[in-house]
């Protein structure tokens, strides 16, 4: 299984003196310890976004070199964002490069709960 962690929440996952690191351990415990867990990441927006919150990138790294990363090919997500933009236009849905990395990589989102 993957999961993409937005750039704004990496902190939360990833730093231990974030005020909300508690509750997003889990995440980075299955990314790190898990032999099913992989951190997905890709697309322009989001490593212009990664630029921003640089003191990730080695972590980010890390995990890539020990093989609990995968890179998504950066054009192919760009392209889905732009149709995704697209059909988004008018709404308040300000993600559309996690929407797009979703599809490109074939990540498979839970079904969600009945009301």
């Amino acid at each position: 299984m993957c999961i993409i962690v937005d750039v704004n929440c990496l902190s939360a996952v990833f730093d231990s003196t974030c005020a909300q690191h508690r509750d997003f351990s889990p995440v980075r415990d299955w990314i790190i310890s898990s032999r099913r867990g992989y951190f997905v990441y890709g697309g322009t927006k989001f490593r212009s976004e990664l630029k921003r919150a640089a003191r990730f990138i080695p972590i980010i790294n890390e995990l890539h070199r020990a093989g609990r990363a995968i890179s998504i090919c950066d054009e192919a997500v760009d392209e889905r964002e732009r149709i995704v933009c697209e059909k988004t236009r008018g709404t308040s849905c300000d993600d559309q490069h996690i929407i797009a990395l979703v599809g490109v990589s074939r990540l498979k989102l839970p079904p969600l709960p009945s009301p």
